[in-house]
């Protein structure tokens, strides 16, 4: 029996949003054992406590285990995730804003 797909959130991840954020992360470690969490999943997740300010063991249940999205969360805090996508960010919105400054003209 499958699972139907989980209802989308406000604050989840776009098509376009996940392609600018994919190359950012850090790259599968080559280590057996459990497979390696749905990042896009532990991303919306994080990106959920985020927004509503909620408790990590108050995430709801159709997002991965709080446990491992507080784990994630850590870890890309350690490695500058965060600083290098909010790098990015300011990058295409810069662009952006001199692109429509070049075709008003």
């Amino acid at each position: 029996m499958t699972t139907p797909p989980r209802r989308a959130y406000p604050c989840d991840l776009t098509d376009a949003e996940w392609a600018i954020v994919q190359p950012l992360l850090p790259p599968p470690a080559d280590k057996p054992g459990r497979p390696r969490a749905d990042l896009r999943e532990v991303l919306n997740a994080i990106f959920y406590v985020t927004d509503n300010g909620t408790k990590w063991r108050a995430l709801p249940h159709d997002f991965p285990p709080w446990q491992t999205c507080l784990g994630w969360k850590r870890k890309l805090t350690a490695d500058g995730f965060f600083e290098r996508l909010a790098d990015e960010t300011r990058t295409r919105d810069r662009l952006g804003k001199r692109a429509a400054l070049l075709q008003a003209r």
